[in-house]
């Protein structure tokens, strides 16, 4: 089973959400491809040969609302078949989007 825990950062805007959600991705990660393959890099006017690895990102969008304010985060994901490699935020720049 694949778990997804999101760390707290301390500029969080948000206070007193006590809801935890977690996604079970294992579903999601038995349709990936667990396949290496070789790439060629460009070096010194050669190629090279270089192994690599299938990843994907998944985005995860977390909408906060109340009467007063709506506040977005955004959250890439960066996993293979055999699970999560690491995950980040990414800034919202538009926080007024419509509905």
């Amino acid at each position: 089973m694949t778990v997804l825990v999101i760390v707290a950062f301390d500029e969080c805007r948000i206070g007193g959400v006590n809801e935890i959600i977690h996604f079970d991705l294992t579903r999601f990660a038995r349709k990936m491809e667990n396949s290496k393959s070789n790439i060629f890099v460009p070096a010194k006017g050669i190629y090279r040969r270089a192994s690599g690895r299938a990843v994907y990102h998944l985005h995860l969008v977390i909408k906060y609302q109340s009467d007063a304010d709506t506040i977005y985060q955004h959250y890439r994901i960066v996993m293979t078949r055999s699970g999560i490699r690491r995950s980040e935020e990414i800034p919202v720049t538009n926080e007024a989007g419509g509905d």
